[in-house]
């Protein structure tokens, strides 16, 4: 990995939680290609218990 550099930035809490999101959704959406590639695309009956799971909230 190439060097890196720490930057702080001070935002409204509102703004800091969307970035978070932001980021969290971008990273979850690298895993969930990188899985589909090592095992193939998901099944409909899964992509349906995820969407039921979503919904259903924490």
């Amino acid at each position: 990995m190439p060097g890196t550099t720490r930057i702080t930035v001070t935002l409204p809490t509102e703004q800091a939680e969307a970035v978070d999101r932001q980021i969290r959704n971008a990273l979850l959406g690298q895993d969930l290609d990188r899985y589909e590639k090592e095992h193939g695309a998901f099944t409909e009956a899964e992509m349906a218990a995820a969407e039921a799971e979503l919904r259903r909230g924490p």
